[in-house]
């Protein structure tokens, strides 16, 4: 009797090593086995939990190698992406999908046979109900696979103008990835660093920020259909250009110390008025201003910047603050993980009174 053995070949991603803590705690992964159908592979990094084809077949085999690179370079949660309001979720995914694919094509992979027969269909729904943006969106998860000539075939049945557009996406997507492997390297491409390499949750990879960049463009790309020419002027935003405002959280330092000299009217002399106060400056001064009029204190507002690059110490602050008495004073610091709702600017001075307890900076 003739009997046909199955291979169980499922990955190992207890083995892989990361820098941003993910993958520190001694643990063993859940490793279920799938089908080899889009879609149905995944990779939970924080919940160590992998759904991967295990089979000896080709394809299988590049799957695996594609999960195993999320869990080498993809963030746990993309939730702090998400809140820098930068890129959407849609688009997060499907630049991600685009790099790794990239990655796995540079670690050894023919990634030309990830496909799975689902493109060509994939193309002709989307184009007939119109959506620029998922055609866009689809595309990059595509770009660089198999998949791409199929999935154009489809889009062409119903939206032939929508082919060479989608096409030229592809090619910058490829073209930005193999800038930032060649001038970049490697290990920007890849980074798993972050700030402190505790806190995988919360805290921002370095390599993730080309991804944000893709997605941003891609975000651009899918507002409306745009000629091919027009690609050309959408300039794909670098990771180090990507930025958002932080939630700013303020808070008011116990203002306990008095600083003389800065609040309230106070009189100085004038040429004009009712009652000559200063009579003896009628013959010491060439303006004969022997009047008094009152002005107000001086008024404004000081904001320091007490990051650490600054290297501000205490005595510093409060120099600052004793040489301007009339003015509200705040200092501010902040970083990028700054999600926690911890005041990043203090009120360190104001009404002519300011603090002695200068707060620690957050870098």
């Amino acid at each position: 009797m003739n009997t046909k053995c199955v291979q169980d070949l499922r990955p190992l991603p207890e083995l892989i090593q990361r820098r941003d803590g993910t993958n520190d705690e001694p643990g063993e992964w859940q490793i279920d086995p799938c089908p080899a159908d889009r879609g149905v592979p995944r990779t939970a990094v924080l919940l160590k939990h992998m759904v991967v084809p295990v089979q000896n077949y080709q394809l299988d085999r590049v799957i695996r190698a594609h999960e195993m690179m999320h869990a080498k370079v993809s963030p746990g949660d993309r939730g702090p992406w998400l809140d820098r309001g930068i890129a959407s979720s849609r688009a997060l995914v499907a630049a991600e999908e685009c790099r790794v694919n990239f990655l796995v094509n540079k670690a050894g992979f023919d990634i030309s046979i990830l496909e799975d027969g689902t493109e060509m269909n994939a193309g002709e729904r989307i184009a007939e109900r119109g959506d620029w943006a998922e055609a866009v969106y689809y595309m990059a998860c595509l770009s660089g696979t198999g998949g791409v000539n199929k999935y154009l075939t489809g889009i062409r049945r119903h939206k032939p103008g929508w082919g060479p557009r989608l096409r030229r996406i592809h090619e910058l997507l490829q073209k930005e990835l193999r800038r930032i492997w060649r001038q970049e390297g490697r290990r920007s491409l890849t980074s798993t660093t972050t700030r402190t390499g505790r806190d995988p949750a919360n805290e921002l990879i370095d390599g993730f920020f080309h991804t944000e960049a893709i997605a941003e463009y891609l975000d651009r790309l899918a507002d409306s259909p745009i000629s091919k020419d027009d690609l050309e002027s959408h300039r794909l935003q670098r990771a180090e250009d990507a930025g958002t405002w932080a939630q700013l959280n303020v808070k008011e330092q116990n203002l306990t110390r008095h600083v003389p000299g800065g609040l309230g009217k106070r009189r100085i002399a004038s040429n004009m008025g009712r009652n000559p106060r200063r009579l003896s400056r009628l013959l010491t001064d060439p303006q004969k201003r022997i009047f008094d009029r009152k002005v107000k204190g001086n008024g404004g507002v000081v904001l320091i910047d007490y990051s650490g690059s600054m290297s501000l110490s205490e005595k510093d602050v409060l120099e600052i603050m004793e040489a301007a008495p009339g003015c509200t004073v705040a200092c501010y610091s902040t970083n990028d993980w700054d999600r926690d709702g911890k005041p990043n600017l203090w009120v360190l001075g104001a009404r002519g009174r300011m603090t002695t307890a200068i707060p620690r900076s957050r870098i």
